[in-house]
């Protein structure tokens, strides 16, 4: 069986500066556009770590970069 392991990224400043960014926008990932009147839906969907990284089935990053999917094989 299959599972995936979330990790931050490795690049230190990558990750800080995403950290200040979402402390500027109230926790909301700094790749989101969101509408000009944002819904509490569309707020909690993109609400760092957003919903497309938790619902992503492949390994790999965030849109922004800070988390990181990898496989790990369960016993």
């Amino acid at each position: 069986m299959v599972d995936f392991k979330i990790t931050l990224s490795d690049d230190k400043e990558l990750v800080q500066r995403i950290n200040e960014c979402l402390k500027q926008r109230n926790g909301i990932c700094p790749c989101a556009i969101l509408s000009i009147n944002p819904s509490i839906e569309e707020i909690k969907k993109y609400t760092c770590m957003c919903e497309p990284f938790r619902l992503q089935t492949t390994e790999g990053p965030c849109h922004c970069g800070k988390y990181i999917k990898k496989f790990v094989k369960k016993d």
